[in-house]
């Protein structure tokens, strides 16, 4: 029990906390442009309450982001990353399709083993993770997790709190001041998402491995399809 509720508190530190804390920071520094410095002054009394505050709104945000950054994915699959991020996932497990339909068979994940076909992997893999996450043995499965989920809703934390900076930056930033500050958030937004891509696939590969490995007792699958 604690180490499900330990699991649970560290995948919305995570997952939610942590991008909604960067969020409102980057709408914190907005708000403090456009109100002026002076309001901080006048908050000093206020720090307990404004600390709860920021905590909660964050969480909140974070839950918003999550669930925003999910549409995206999902439209991003449809428009043909899925196809990529199944032979990814694919390539690097180095599981057959014969493994994978033993091991769905004997889980009861499916009610036919047999029609399984890789191409069906995306519609699969939640349930194929759930499977394996709760086996104390694969617990390393949940960090990969917890850094998929951080990764793709920073992504969207940073590219949507970063509008309102890029689109009133102040006045006196010209030129090459504000080229390097949109080339910074543009790549900081290509560096969140290539990790939060990374991460997906590892944590995908890792649930298909010892998904296998757990039904077919395959012991030697995981060192084939190497780190």
């Amino acid at each position: 029990m604690n180490s499900i509720i330990e699991k649970i508190t560290l995948y919305d530190f995570f997952g939610y906390l942590i991008p909604g804390s960067v969020f409102m920071s980057l709408l914190s520094v907005r708000i403090i442009q456009e109100v002026g410095s002076g309001v901080l002054t006048d908050l000093q009394n206020f720090k307990s309450q404004l600390t709860v505050f920021f905590l909660l709104w964050s969480f909140l945000s974070g839950l918003i982001l999550s669930e925003l950054a999910r549409v995206i994915s999902d439209v991003v699959d449809k428009l043909g990353l899925k196809n990529k991020y199944v032979d990814s996932v694919k390539d690097t497990a180095n599981i057959d399709e014969p493994m994978l339909k033993e091991a769905m068979q004997k889980s009861k994940l499916a009610e036919n083993g047999d029609n399984i076909q890789y191409a069906d992997l995306l519609k699969y893999l939640p349930m194929i993770y759930g499977a394996v996450q709760s086996d104390e043995k694969y617990k390393r499965l949940h960090n990969y997790a917890s850094s998929e989920i951080m990764y793709k809703n920073l992504t969207v934390a940073v590219f949507l709190g970063g509008i309102p900076e890029i689109l009133f930056l102040p006045q006196k930033l010209q030129g090459w001041s504000m080229k390097g500050i949109f080339v910074v958030w543009i790549l900081s937004v290509i560096l969140l998402m290539h990790r939060y891509y990374r991460f997906r696939i590892k944590k995908s590969v890792y649930s298909l491995i010892w998904f296998v490995e757990k039904y077919q007792n395959c012991s030697t699958v995981e060192g084939e399809a190497g780190n």
